[in-house]
């Protein structure tokens, strides 16, 4: 068994791509044992040429890295992506494979997005780093895939660049590997000093989530098990209106308001991309994760009537090798509505505060009963955007 701490660093807004680039290179400096880059850029499905193209015109000797990808059917001729992931992944091309990015090469791509090239996901794997790899024994290769990269992660650093709700965001994140402390234990082992001083070299600010990993003799125990699940049978909840409005205005407010008195806390590492993510542990240390999704991006503080996405919450338990998930009813017993007012808003989100305290308790204890209780020192919760 293994334990994946996973950090998550703060990257300032409008922050260069490249400039986090180059920071990472400096925490790296002079290694005889450099990890490798890996590099995984995909055209947009709506862009009008392709970003590929351009790139290779710019640096040609990436020409080789340069194929096939079946990531938007429905536009063919820009149905392709520079790549050169390893093994293990489902990008996976091996006459790229055996190619590592240099660092002039991958500072001269970073450099020129979002202009001129702007494609739909920009993503440098960099690793393995000796100082992020703690345990005796390898993880085992899990397939992964380059729209959600951080699953699975080994000891290695990855800068994910993408468009988010409304403009693109980019993501550092690294994955300690190290063998987990025993059960009984009240709280994480200190990490060695070579690997906080590179961690602190990478950003002052970071968060931390772990997750135990098991080996391929005992996967069966994250799989779904029989639970029966409350329903929200007899639950008054209001009818959201979906006329327009005055204008909804910032949606997180409202929710930590409504559910701060239910012990949930707001985590804005977790958050993003017009998804919500409040959380509090159980008895049992497992953690509670609700999730609304609301994404409109600008639309919130435009003018009146405007349309959101569909409105949608669940609330998620999560073990230390597992999780559970109860969609929650949103207007009325329906789980998802469109919300088009700063009124309609507040009562879908009196909903979602209502549905959730009315089964908290029978969820958690359903699912403990089969799945047992977690760990004191492990806080399994995680960003549903990425990991």
């Amino acid at each position: 068994m293994w334990l994946r701490r996973l950090f998550t660093f703060e990257v300032p807004k409008k922050t260069p791509l490249v400039q986090t680039l180059q920071q990472v290179h400096e925490a790296l400096g002079a290694k005889a044992d450099a990890p490798r880059i890996g590099v995984y850029l995909a055209n947009s499905s709506n862009a009008r040429r392709s970003v590929v193209e351009g790139i290779v015109k710019k640096l040609p000797e990436l020409t080789a890295l340069g194929s096939a990808q079946p990531l938007w059917a429905d536009n063919p001729t820009l149905d392709t992506a520079l790549t050169n992931l390893g093994p293990g992944w489902e990008q996976h091309r091996p006459h790229a494979a055996d190619m590592s990015l240099s660092w002039d090469a991958a500072f001269a791509i970073a450099d020129g997005i979002p202009r001129p090239w702007t494609p739909h996901r920009a993503l440098f794997v960099i690793g393995p780093i000796a100082e992020l790899s703690l345990a005796p024994e390898p993880l085992p290769i899990v397939l992964r895939h380059a729209l959600f990269p951080t699953r699975d992660m080994g000891p290695e650093l990855i800068i994910n660049n993408c468009w988010g709700s409304s403009r693109r965001t980019t993501e550092l994140l690294a994955a300690v590997i190290q063998e987990p402390p025993e059960a009984a234990a009240l709280s994480l082992p200190v990490l060695p000093a070579p690997t906080t001083a590179f961690l602190d070299a990478l950003a002052d600010k970071r968060s931390e989530t772990q997750r135990l990993v098991v080996g391929p003799d005992a996967q069966g125990q994250g799989r779904r098990v029989k639970i029966k699940k409350p329903n929200f049978n007899g639950l008054a909840l209001r009818t959201v209106s979906t006329e327009p409005g005055e204008t909804v205005g910032p949606p997180k407010a409202a929710l930590v308001k409504a559910l701060k008195p239910l012990g949930y806390r707001y985590r804005s590492k977790h958050s993003g991309g017009g998804t919500y993510v409040l959380t509090k542990s159980t008895s049992r240390h497992n953690v509670l994760q609700l999730q609304v999704e609301a994404d409109a991006g600008s639309l919130w503080r435009r003018t009146p009537g405007s349309v959101t996405h569909e409105v949608r919450a669940r609330l998620m338990l999560f073990g230390p090798t597992w999780d559970e998930t109860l969609n929650l009813p949103v207007s009325g017993m329906k789980q998802f509505v469109r919300v088009r007012s700063r009124s309609a808003w507040l009562d879908a989100v009196a909903n979602i505060a209502a549905a959730v305290q009315a089964v908290e308790q029978a969820f958690v204890a359903a699912v403990e009963e089969r799945r047992g209780g977690g760990l004191a020192w492990c806080d399994p919760s995680r960003n549903p955007n990425s990991t």
